[in-house]
């Protein structure tokens, strides 16, 4: 099933001590491409089982921020 609403990312992070870290490789939702889907290719991705992940998806990725700040947290312990 191709939905066309993911792409593969990259990211650029840059902790409050200077580290940098890059994030490489990763798939994310394009959420309004997500959005603008067919009502058959939402209901294909629901009777798949994946429409709950998508949804995670889409609210593990408002978790940036606090990502950044513990991993900033964690290098400043070592």
């Amino acid at each position: 099933m191709r939905t066309d609403c993911s792409h593969h990312a990259r990211a650029k992070v840059t902790l409050e001590g200077g580290e940098v870290l890059n994030l490489t490789d990763f798939q994310v939702i394009d959420e309004p491409a997500f959005n603008k889907l067919s009502d058959e290719a939402f209901l294909d991705l629901r009777k798949s089982g994946a429409l709950g992940l998508v949804y995670c998806h889409l609210a593990s990725s408002n978790s940036w921020t606090s990502l950044v700040y513990q991993a900033s947290i964690r290098g400043q312990r070592r």
